[in-house]
């Protein structure tokens, strides 16, 4: 039962069928346990339940519904390894995203404390758990956007300063063009999804091809593509047939300079036909990113872009 950070495991057919558990949202098996963390937009959240993806910190309750909360064999187990090495796998139910329902799985989490308290008028155990690593905290600032990070937008200014000004000091030396570009984008693209949704939308591992973000409980599916002006290509899509992968493509038009976005667009899939263009060269397709393309895109940030104005040299 080795799990990857990062990964969305079938529910049944693998998570639980690997414990043998269909029912429980803590699982045992010999001396593997894990617990199946009830994240927003899943069916069932229980009352105390908590994650906050900027400290790595889980407050997760006990198991039973109803009146006090007995020392039954799950709760104990979970009891029991407080203070101790032995670590618990941790999935989040985040909704029925994937067809048949998928778990996502945060890793190895260690116990650090444990309340019986009373929450909702009955006494109930409530059980604080740490990741066993820094890798899995970093995970969930990657996946999780709903907290504010306005750390990270001054820090992308300050940084955007620096880079530019290396970039005209050493042009023989770097490239003006660099991956860090599209991530940022990937992060104004999801805020801006996230100031319009109802459910909240999380980016996603590179495990998916074409999908970058991906909405909680109805599981609608986002590419983020990042362009520095207008006109300008998309970097490619390995999809021949991406209205089948993907619901919706969102457009960051970013000024490369300050790496502060101009605008966010979106455009359902299905609509984008006459929009795609092939590359032969390397056998696959790319978004021409037009004035046609910016007049149809419905827009999530910033203002639309005009043929005089707010359009960035790469």
């Amino acid at each position: 039962m080795n799990y990857r950070l990062g990964k969305w495991y079938p529910s049944k057919e693998r998570v639980r069928s690997d414990f043998g558990e269909y029912w429980k949202g803590i699982l045992l098996k010999g001396d593997r346990t894990a617990i199946i963390f009830n994240y927003r937009g899943a069916r069932r959240i229980h009352y105390g339940d908590c994650l906050d993806p900027t400290t790595g910190t889980i407050k997760y309750m006990g198991e039973g519904k109803v009146c006090d909360q007995l020392l039954n064999p799950r709760n104990k187990r979970l009891s029991e390894l407080q203070g101790k090495d032995s670590a618990v796998d941790v999935f989040l139910d985040c909704g029925d995203i994937f067809t048949p329902k998928h778990l996502l799985y945060v890793g190895k989490w260690l116990v650090d404390r444990v309340e019986y308290c009373s929450i909702d008028d009955r006494k109930v155990y409530l059980f604080t758990l740490k990741p066993q690593s820094q890798k899995i905290t970093e995970f969930l600032r990657f996946t999780f956007f709903e907290t504010e990070h306005h750390l990270f937008e001054k820090s992308v200014s300050e940084f955007a300063k620096v880079r530019m000004a290396m970039y005209q000091d050493f042009p023989e030396v770097l490239r003006v063009r660099d991956n860090v570009v599209g991530e940022i984008g990937e992060y104004f693209a999801v805020k801006a999804l996230n100031s319009r949704e109802k459910n909240p939308v999380i980016r996603l591992s590179s495990g998916l091809k074409n999908i970058d973000a991906v909405q909680i409980k109805n599981g609608r599916t986002y590419a983020i593509k990042t362009v520095g002006k207008i006109p300008q290509t998309t970097s490619n899509i390995w999809s021949m047939n991406p209205e089948e992968v993907v619901d919706d493509f969102v457009i960051v038009l970013i000024n490369h300079d300050s790496l502060q976005p101009v605008c966010v667009m979106r455009m359902r899939a299905k609509k984008l036909k006459h929009h795609f263009k092939s590359d032969k060269y390397q056998g696959s397709r790319k978004l021409a990113i037009t004035m046609d393309f910016v007049n149809e895109a419905e827009i999530l940030m910033g203002t639309r872009p005009n043929p005089r104005g707010h359009l960035v040299d790469a």
